[in-house]
């Protein structure tokens, strides 16, 4: 440095570094001291992080998991009243909902017939395959005293849980002993029950039809619901019938019709979600054809010809959940001899 007295001279001086080393390692020592701090400190957050998030995320993923494995019993522990325990107790609710549902499906499969029909050279089949857990279409068939066959298909407006239980109401009706066959009058008795019960709120098609097995004379009724076709030898044709929905109006006239099946012919009878579902282009696939197909698609029995045309729908349409309820239920006469 410069002097001030010697201001021509500049002075300089020699020490030892001991002191400038201590004051080095002191200095390290206190970063030493402070990124351990730092490592606690994220050691700490890192665990109530677990603690607070991550572990309720975890238990979330375990109960998806589960759900997705049918396991709609699962029930999650909520630890906190935060955000995430507000999800978990909502994913409670969603799962006892689905819980609810697969018990209502559970319930509304065994209101459908589980196996086919045969009565003398008459066989029977039907499926429903629903847009949501449970569906709002309803099909049925019966063996009848005096050798005959009933039969039954219908849907209730909407789907979901609350088509499903109008589902229940009427495979009710159905079952009460000593209930008349006679497809007019069984139409016009629903419809005075459903108008009373549902206020308009859901309304129904149904169409009924009983098959004399002797002489192979089918009566049948429609209460708005599509028409069958029948397919005969490679033709096939409408069998038209009509008539309002149930539930519509407190008083309805009903008309039966009548007639004659031949050995070998089919009736196919269907729900509108057949033609109207919606095919890659976003139109619908439509009636017409619907009715070109089928007679392509009938089978040595009712379960393959129904089998036929699902598989020829599922190729025809667009990928993806349903838009409405799907029914197919086919009709068929034997030869001569009883199966």
């Amino acid at each position: 440095i410069r002097g001030t007295e010697l201001s021509f001279c500049k002075l300089g001086a020699i020490t030892g570094d001991g002191r400038i080393r201590r004051e080095i390692r002191d200095f390290w020592k206190l970063i030493a001291l402070v990124c351990m701090g730092i490592t606690a400190l994220a050691y700490a957050f890192g665990v109530g992080l677990g603690t607070l998030f991550l572990q309720p995320i975890g238990r979330l993923e375990y109960g998806v998991t589960e759900v997705a494995n049918r396991n709609f019993q699962v029930r999650l522990e909520a630890q906190n009243r935060d955000e995430l325990g507000l999800v978990i107790e909502a994913f409670n609710r969603m799962a006892e909902g689905l819980e609810d549902l697969e018990l209502a499906k559970t319930v509304q499969e065994t209101l459908l017939p589980g196996s086919p029909l045969a009565v003398g050279t008459w066989r029977i089949a039907g499926a429903c395959q629903p847009a949501a857990r449970v569906g709002g279409d309803y099909f049925d068939y019966f063996s009848l005293p005096g050798n005959k066959l009933g039969l039954v298909i219908g849907d209730v407006s909407g789907h979901g849980a609350g088509s499903a239980m109008v589902v229940s109401m009427l495979k009710g009706i159905m079952m009460i002993p000593g209930l008349s066959w006679d497809p007019a009058v069984l139409l016009a008795t629903m419809n005075g029950i459903f108008w009373k019960a549902l206020h308009r709120k859901k309304i129904i098609s149904l169409f009924v039809g009983v098959i004399d097995v002797e002489n192979g004379i089918f009566t049948f009724s429609n209460a708005g619901h599509l028409d069958p076709f029948l397919v005969r030898n490679g033709t096939i044709r409408a069998v038209e019938s009509r008539g309002l929905v149930l539930g519509g109006r407190a008083k309805s006239q009903f008309q039966n019709a009548s007639i004659q099946i031949l050995p070998g012919d089919s009736l196919i009878f269907f729900t509108d979600g057949l033609p109207e579902a919606t095919k890659p282009d976003g139109s619908q696939l439509g009636y017409e054809a619907v009715e070109a197909v089928l007679p392509s698609m009938i089978g040595p029995d009712p379960q393959t010809t129904g089998i036929n045309i699902r598989t020829w729908h599922r190729t025809v349409i667009a990928p993806g959940p349903l838009a409405d309820d799907i029914t197919v239920m086919v009709l068929q006469a034997g030869g001569d001899r009883p199966l």
